[in-house]
């Protein structure tokens, strides 16, 4: 389950997952299958070309920002952090990027009027201008995106940690993706309850209070557009008996 784990033959130092599993074969990276997952997800929503500008946008953005010395100072004067900067493989950093701009934007928006007024920074400030701004459709359409995707990225930062990225813990992983895309077949229609004690939230689908119904079915669209690609992992998950004993004998595997 582990993201290096198909890679770990190149490397002198294994991580706990191989150790312990040796030569046991996985039938499929968990890490990996987020990533085709949410690879797909982008895909389908790219084929928006106002998504697929806004992404395109905010990725020169990262870079110019990334490029610069004098906006990457002009950044820490202020106290914000540069934007990460997508990866050509590694397509949830695409998620990391959104997350980092729109939770930021507001303040992103006021370093820009500081920059517009610095005879300094004039130049630099016409070439994030053109990269920074959203109409507002286009950022509810990303912040839902975020907000209902958010649950790869709290997979991908729990598979890092050697305590969660086990054979026990595969079954946990695949039926609360197997869930997910049931309950985003469901929200178009109707809300998600809230989960009782102890169980996996989902409520996230839902939403903003302000979300435009028409922004909300678009992307769930997009991200069912992955559900036949995860029932083929779900398929081989349920097909190798090794995930069940794994289960069955606990997290001493």
């Amino acid at each position: 389950m582990h993201s290096y784990l198909i890679h770990d033959h190149l490397k002198v130092l294994k991580p706990e997952a191989n150790r312990l599993l040796n030569d046991c074969h996985l039938i499929r990276c968990t890490n990996h299958v987020l990533n085709i997952l949410f690879q797909a997800t982008i895909k389908s929503l790219k084929t928006d070309s106002t998504f697929d500008k806004a992404l395109t946008d905010l990725t020169k953005l990262a870079k110019l920002l990334k490029k610069s010395s004098l906006l990457r100072a002009s950044l820490s004067q202020e106290r914000l952090p540069l934007i990460p900067v997508a990866s050509e493989t590694r397509w949830l950093y695409v998620w990391k990027q959104l997350d980092a701009y729109l939770k930021y934007r507001d303040r992103y928006l006021v370093w820009l009027e500081v920059l517009q007024n610095s005879p300094q920074h004039e130049k630099a400030a016409l070439k994030v201008k053109q990269y920074i701004e959203l109409a507002p459709a286009t950022e509810q359409s990303l912040q839902y995106f975020v907000d209902c995707c958010s649950i790869f990225n709290y997979l991908n930062n729990h598979l890092q940690d050697d305590d969660f990225n086990r054979l026990p813990n595969a079954a946990s992983f695949y039926y609360t993706m197997k869930e997910f895309y049931r309950l985003c077949g469901c929200a178009g229609s109707e809300d998600v309850e809230p989960a009782l004690a102890g169980a996996f939230d989902f409520t996230f689908i839902n939403g903003r209070s302000t979300l435009p119904s028409d922004i909300k079915r678009n992307v769930l669209q997009s991200i069912l557009s992955a559900k036949s690609k995860f029932d083929e992992y779900f398929e081989y998950f349920k097909e190798n008996d090794i995930y069940f004993v794994a289960s069955f004998f606990g997290s001493h595997l």
